[in-house]
């Protein structure tokens, strides 16, 4: 395959809207991803609570962030990353 033949076929593809439909499926796929990491993997624990506060100071680390996490399941949990793969 020369470069001409590759250029041809890219012209070729781009009169018939091959891009298009490329870029339209990358972007719904990309989409429908996104939205399941973001909101069917979250899977939530009753009776464990977090809760999150800022503050600001004068100290060496001017804005810190408090995390507390309250636990009142009455059982051991284990907060970790998940390892679930996406593809």
């Amino acid at each position: 395959m020369s470069a001409e033949d590759i250029f041809a076929w890219m012209l070729w593809a781009a009169q018939h809207g091959v891009w298009d439909i490329i870029s339209t499926s990358v972007l719904v796929g990309g989409a429908f991803v996104a939205l399941k990491v973001l909101f069917w993997a979250k899977r939530r624990v009753r009776n464990l609570n977090f809760f999150i506060s800022r503050l600001r100071d004068g100290s060496d680390y001017p804005l810190k962030v408090y995390v507390e996490i309250r636990n009142y399941t009455g059982r051991s949990v284990v907060i970790s990353r998940s390892a679930k793969k996406l593809a």
